[in-house]
């Protein structure tokens, strides 16, 4: 006497069940607005990015723009371990900064106008090109306040 393992398996006439996606499994689709609905998520996200990396700027409003580098020197050369850990902080941030506003502006600029894309890379890259030109800066200053407080026979 013979078996009928479709049915053992709950499948009628040996095919396989068909499973609905859910929303996450990775065959689901993805949502799309509706057909002409404005996208205003990608712009809200770039000004989000933007103004994330201008924080420190009005922060540093409050202090002498000329003393500042006077005063990170000063502080570089202070044997204290939570100058080095705020210098890492601050080199963390300018570097994460640099590409949240880089990967915002590629996806702002995805299928659009080249000349969407002049004025959204315009307006992206001075944030980008200030954050690479600070953090070599940042790391010497993070880097250097280390070594003078692990190695205090190094002054």
């Amino acid at each position: 006497m013979e078996r009928d393992w479709s049915m053992k398996l709950g499948t009628a006439g040996g095919s396989p069940p068909v499973e609905k996606p859910t929303w996450h499994s990775p065959d689901a689709a993805p949502r799309r607005p509706r057909e002409g609905a404005p996208d205003y998520a990608a712009p809200a996200q770039f000004l989000a990015a933007l103004a994330l990396w201008a924080a420190p700027a009005i922060i540093l409003m409050r202090f002498d723009l000329l003393a500042l580098p006077e005063r990170l020197f000063a502080a570089m050369l202070r044997h204290d371990p939570a100058v080095a850990v705020a210098l890492a902080v601050a080199l963390a941030y300018a570097i994460a900064t640099a590409f949240l506003v880089a990967a915002t502006a590629r996806q702002l600029v995805e299928a659009r106008s080249r000349w969407l894309k002049s004025c959204v890379f315009l307006i992206a890259s001075p944030p980008i090109a200030l954050s690479l030109a600070v953090a070599p800066l940042l790391a010497l200053l993070c880097f250097t306040s280390i070594a003078m407080s692990y190695l205090p026979g190094l002054p």
